[in-house]
């Protein structure tokens, strides 16, 4: 039986490429002594590529801000609005969010019109939710609020301290078919904060929000009241 070529040798099936780690088109680059110096795979990136892979799209930093606004994705490589038909699942990341006015909850609006107005009235955000802290277990939900908050309340001390060192509150949320026209959107994910009065906080929770089918293509975090002091928020795609 022959021998298979070489991966040096520049004739190798799409397969065999594959195998040694490039994609077909991509030709690999070998030293002298076989040593592989260049896979020729593509890095996932920008657009709807990559197998599957997260894409950042979109990132901001607070100071003092009133509310992080995403509405144009910013990162380089990318651009255009928030939500676009290149993705259908997204993901919300929140890192280290601290407000500047004690124990209020976070917020999550939505736009339809690329952030020139909110979707605040008429009750058109729901959650359910299951909350676990060192203060205990609870369960809620309510089907009709202004707004769609990132934390279900197990007891008054519940929501992030204003104290830096308490890390403030990080979560992580997975977004699906923001531009549908047929259907509620839904939001799934998971978080914890560090407070004054129970030192740490976890939750689990899943809601559906804009229960009429209206698509949405921005949205806006921000405190029930007052500013952010510091954090950062980030909005990745999954690759289809």
């Amino acid at each position: 039986m022959p021998a298979p070529p070489s991966p040096a040798s520049g004739n190798m099936s799409p397969r065999q490429m594959r195998d040694h780690g490039a994609t077909p088109g991509n030709v690999p680059m070998y030293a002298d002594d076989g040593t592989l110096m260049d896979s020729g795979v593509t890095p996932s990136g920008g657009g709807g590529g990559g197998g599957g892979g997260l894409v950042l799209l979109e990132e901001h930093t607070a100071s003092g801000s009133a509310s992080l606004d995403f509405t144009t994705r910013n990162v380089t490589g990318q651009s255009g609005a928030t939500f676009q038909s290149d993705y259908d699942e997204y993901m919300i990341q929140v890192a280290n969010i601290v407000p500047v006015t004690n124990q209020t909850t976070l917020w999550l609006l939505f736009s339809s019109n690329g952030g020139s107005s909110w979707i605040n009235s008429g009750t058109p955000y729901s959650y359910a939710a299951q909350a676990f802290s060192t203060g205990g277990i609870g369960n809620g939900g309510n089907g009709a609020m202004n707004q769609l908050q990132f934390h279900y309340s197990n007891s008054s001390g519940d929501n992030p301290s204003s104290t830096a060192s308490n890390g403030g509150i990080s979560a992580f949320y997975r977004l699906y078919n923001p531009l549908s026209t047929s259907m509620a959107k839904k939001l799934r994910g998971e978080g914890a904060t560090g407070n004054g009065s129970v030192n740490s906080f976890g939750w689990q929770w899943q809601g559906t929000f804009i229960t009429a089918a209206t698509a949405v293509n921005a949205f806006q975090i921000l405190m029930s009241s007052g500013n952010i002091a510091s954090g950062s928020v980030r909005l990745y795609g999954f690759a289809k």
